[in-house]
């Protein structure tokens, strides 16, 4: 859970157990009754306020959203582990219909990752690009040697 979502979520279910808890206890706090009143009073103003912020920033869906992009990133990581292991022509199939999942994730991100996982993907299909491009020319070496 991102520090956003702690501050929009825990600290508003926390203040409106205060408030709560000021309120049934009136004087329990060593405070007199107009300052268990505003205790109370104020820690139900900032849970209201910041469970407001928390729904005007959309935080479910952006959390919801993060969720399917990660999701999406480790299943293509996954994807890329086994195509390394395929023969040239599978491998050279899998990365493009790999490639195509990217550029289908890459167009419907509604929501920012974490550096950590596109860098992450992106260094996955760079190593199987690169494999790719070796099976490739040691095919072209091995065509033009049988042509010779």
């Amino acid at each position: 859970m991102s520090h956003w979502n702690w501050l929009t979520i825990v600290l508003p279910a926390l203040l409106s157990t205060f408030a709560g808890a000021v309120i049934l206890a009136d004087l329990g706090l060593g405070l007199g009754p107009g300052e268990a009143k505003l205790a109370a009073g104020l820690s139900a103003l900032l849970a209201g306020l910041l469970t407001a912020a928390h729904r005007a920033l959309k935080c479910d869906e952006y959390q919801a959203e993060c969720q399917r992009l990660t999701q999406a990133y480790r299943s293509l990581d996954h994807w890329c582990d086994y195509a390394r292991h395929l023969d040239d022509t599978r491998l050279t199939n899998e990365c493009e219909r790999i490639l195509i999942r990217l550029n289908w994730l890459t167009e419907s991100v509604k929501a920012t990752l974490p550096d950590r996982y596109t860098t992450d993907a992106e260094t996955r299909l760079q190593s199987l690009s690169s494999q790719l491009s070796k099976h490739s020319l040691n095919m072209d070496r091995g065509e033009n040697a049988a042509a010779s």
